[in-house]
């Protein structure tokens, strides 16, 4: 689980036009596995399992309006590792 909370990222003469990205939770997933055979392992990753978004917003008086957003969706990978 990755978690990050609301990070400053950039500045106005108003306050109400400063900015920061918005909280949000991630979650991922990694196994790994010995195979008996020659030291192999076999490993996978998965990343973003909850479809997060990161979002910055812009801090008005009243409540954040959204400034940009990014969807990075579901990502993978598997692989195999052999240890001399």
């Amino acid at each position: 689980m990755l978690y990050q909370a609301d990070v400053f990222a950039g500045s106005s003469y108003w306050d109400q036009l400063r900015s920061s990205t918005s909280a949000y939770t991630r979650w991922d997933l990694s196994v790994k596995q010995s195979l008996p055979w020659f030291g192999l392992q076999i490993y996978g990753d998965l990343n973003n399992l909850n479809a997060a978004s990161d979002q910055a917003v812009i801090n008005g008086a009243a409540v954040a309006v959204p400034q940009s957003q990014q969807s990075y969706g579901l990502t993978g990978d598997v692989g195999i590792r052999w240890q001399l």
